[in-house]
Parts: structure tokens; C-alpha cells; sequence
């Protein structure tokens, strides 16, 4: 038997069996992978949100929730932010350190802020 219609019937052969085989399946979005990577004793849980660069706002505060440590500040474009204060944001002003405690309303301000997501959080606070 000649070798090129040997090659051709094992290339149509090969051929029909790629094609029956069943496509290949798209990933599963990770919200279905959860369950599988939960049981796994590496899985530290879904990734966390980079924080990355907010910015900077100067303005008035116009108003402070000491509760939960968010403090809204309208910026001199008229740009209004929630901005939450950590434990760890320095705040400064003319007598040295301060604490959110002394933020109060209608005190002048210039934060430098980070972002997580679409909370801004402020890094330093310096009251005018």
C-alpha cells in the first residue's frame, strides 16, 4: 500500500476522533471554585482588594461619626468624600498630635487618603 493514502486515512481517522470528543470547558468563575477551595488547607480566602492611591482632599468637614470613624469632608470644588479615620491615620494640628475626638464640624483640613475598593481611608490629617 502506498505511504500517502496510508497517511491520509490515519489523518481523516485522527481527525474524527478529535472531533468527537467533548470542548473543552470554560474555567468556573471562582464563586463555584469556593467550595473546593475552602477544604483545601492552603486556601487563605478570596483575594483582598489592593489598596492603591486616593489622593488628596482640602476643605470643611461637615460632619464626623465618631462612632464609626468616618468623617465627611467637602473638598473646595465642592467634591463631598466619607473618609474613614483609623487608629493608625496621623492627625496633626497647630498643638501637635490629635485624635479624631478633636475633629469637629466645620474645621478646616487637608487629608491624604489611600483607597480600597471605593473606601477611601485617610492616612494624614492636618487640621488648619
Amino acid at each position: 500500500m502506498p505511504r500517502v493514502p496510508l497517511l491520509a486515512l490515519v489523518l481523516v481517522a485522527l481527525m474524527q476522533t478529535v472531533s468527537a470528543l467533548p470542548a473543552a470547558a470554560a474555567p468556573r468563575p471562582l464563586a463555584t471554585l469556593a467550595p473546593y477551595l475552602e477544604d483545601r488547607e492552603d486556601y487563605a480566602g478570596p483575594m483582598p482588594v489592593r489598596q492603591r492611591n486616593g489622593g488628596q482632599i482640602r476643605g470643611h468637614v461637615i460632619g464626623v461619626d465618631y462612632r464609626s470613624g468616618v468623617m465627611t469632608v467637602q473638598g473646595r470644588n465642592g467634591r463631598v468624600l466619607d473618609i474613614l479615620v483609623l487608629p493608625s491615620t496621623t492627625i496633626s494640628g497647630r498643638s501637635g498630635f490629635q485624635t479624631i475626638s478633636d475633629i469637629s464640624r466645620g474645621a478646616q483640613v487637608h487629608v491624604i487618603m489611600s483607597r480600597r475598593g471605593n473606601n477611601f481611608i485617610a492616612q494624614i490629617i492636618t487640621l488648619r
